[in-house]
């Protein structure tokens, strides 16, 4: 009974998510983006410039968006969450460690489609 247990919570966690897939609220090992771009936990990914003058509009810590400080540097994704939105609708953020005690998130789509964050 405890490794069946133990399988079911390994699976749990050490999924892959899809954009195409429903997306269910939780924390996933890996990510590929509607471009087809895979991103995994521990990856290293370049911050792109801000698409909002001096902040960042998709790269946020807390409530707040990023100033542009971040810019053209590398970073190491800490996490991958699907977060469900006040609409039922789940998605997709990445994390990494910030400066500070607050991680910053990023919306992986939109954070890829203008540029503020750049897969190698």
């Amino acid at each position: 009974m405890k490794l069946l247990l133990l399988f079911i919570v390994g699976l749990s966690f050490g999924q892959t998510i899809n954009f195409s897939d429903s997306i269910k609220e939780g924390t996933y090992k890996e990510y590929v983006s509607k471009n087809g771009f895979t991103i995994k936990e521990n990856q290293k990914i370049r911050i792109g410039y801000p698409t909002n003058g001096n902040k960042f509009t998709y790269i946020t810590q807390g409530t707040e968006m990023v100033d542009c400080r971040l810019n053209n540097i590398l970073v190491e994704v800490c996490k991958i969450e699907a977060i469900k939105l006040n609409n039922n609708y789940c998605k997709v953020y990445i994390f990494f460690k910030g400066f500070g005690l607050i991680p910053v998130a990023i919306d992986i789509e939109a954070a890829l489609h203008f540029n503020e964050i750049i897969i190698q």
